[in-house]
């Protein structure tokens, strides 16, 4: 467990310094509106949908090595690309509600719990 919590740390370093470096780079381009947060979202929503099937079925890749790239590298670049997994992962199992649930919860409330902190340290 320890061996896979280190990686799983290395993996979300790596991930965040990702983040800063794609930020950095678009940051002159996002002025008015935050395209850099868009695509960085679009970008783990997708590698999160493609690297858990190449990861399982082509590679066989051991769990902590999974974990590393899933949860540290994909989770660090971007916590999106998980809130999008789940998403999907309701919609398979057939959970219409639920997932609609899931999105209206994890958006809105978010927000409003964003808005509420934000006014609290005023």
């Amino acid at each position: 467990m320890i061996k896979t919590i280190v990686a799983v740390s290395f993996g979300g370093a790596a991930g965040s310094v990702l983040r800063f470096l794609l930020l950095s780079c678009m940051q002159p381009i996002c002025a008015s509106f935050p395209y850099d947060i868009l695509f960085i979202n679009i970008i783990g929503s997708f590698l999160i949908g493609l690297l858990p099937t190449l990861c399982i079925n082509l590679f066989a890749l051991n769990p902590t090595l999974y974990a590393t790239i899933i949860t540290g590298l994909l989770g660090g670049f971007t916590t999106f690309s998980s809130f999008s997994l789940s998403v999907v992962a309701l919609l398979k199992q057939g959970a219409l509600i639920s997932a609609l649930f899931y999105i209206f919860a994890s958006v809105f409330v978010s927000l409003c719990a964003t808005y509420i902190a934000i006014i609290i340290a005023q």
